[in-house]
């Protein structure tokens, strides 16, 4: 019980209320919901993880008055009455996660922040490449430039200029031959670009 209650603190933490009572409703969740939940999730690694995702959820989206002034800028209220008298027949309603824009200023911050988000996303799915080459195989000459020409991230462990990372190599392949190449931990040896392509294409896709 002593779990439930903490996981229960976090998730009402996380929606910025101070305390949960058994018989009323948070934000538009019963709080009963919240107790099964939390039972469900007290036990087992994750159960932090899981109660904010929880919190994230539940949280609900503030409605807003929709309406394209007289310069057909559109705007936003959050009261019927905020709407001039005039536009109020043909104002609408949506739901956001936060409030809107009111300025061009906002309007780019608010883009740009969707932006970074999406390319941290994007980074976080971008495989981990490693490739052991030497400077004199020309087979590694021709990996390396084909990784650059498609602007592929990698590691390059040259076995020449580190003994450590030819000791590495054989362990990984049980051969010293180059180039060798890996990703996420997977090992391959020798090159082909299509075979490349596609192992790369799926650890992309796995996450």
């Amino acid at each position: 019980m002593k779990k439930v209650l903490i996981v229960l603190a976090l998730v009402a933490g996380a929606l910025g209320v101070g305390w949960v009572a058994p018989d009323l409703p948070v934000v538009g969740v019963a709080a009963e919901e919240l107790v099964a939940f939390a039972e469900s999730i007290a036990e087992g690694p994750g159960a932090m993880e899981r109660a904010s995702s929880l919190a994230v959820k539940v949280r609900p989206k503030q409605k807003y008055y929709q309406y394209t002034d007289g310069t057909g800028s559109v705007r936003f209220a959050e009261k019927l009455e905020d709407v001039p008298e005039p536009l109020r027949a043909q104002a609408g309603t949506v739901l956001m996660d936060g409030p809107p824009p009111t300025n061009p200023a906002q309007a780019r911050a608010a883009r740009a922040a969707q932006t970074a988000a999406v390319k941290a996303a994007a980074l976080k799915r971008v495989p981990k490449v490693v490739v052991y080459t030497a400077q004199w195989d020309e087979g590694s000459r021709d990996m390396l430039a084909w990784l650059d020409k498609h602007e592929i991230e990698y590691e390059n462990r040259d076995v020449d200029e580190a003994p450590r990372f030819f000791v590495e190599l054989q362990d990984k392949t049980g051969s010293t031959s180059v180039p060798a190449w890996e990703i996420n931990g997977e090992i391959q040896r020798g090159f082909r670009s299509r075979h490349f392509t596609r192992l790369y294409e799926k650890a992309r896709k796995a996450g």
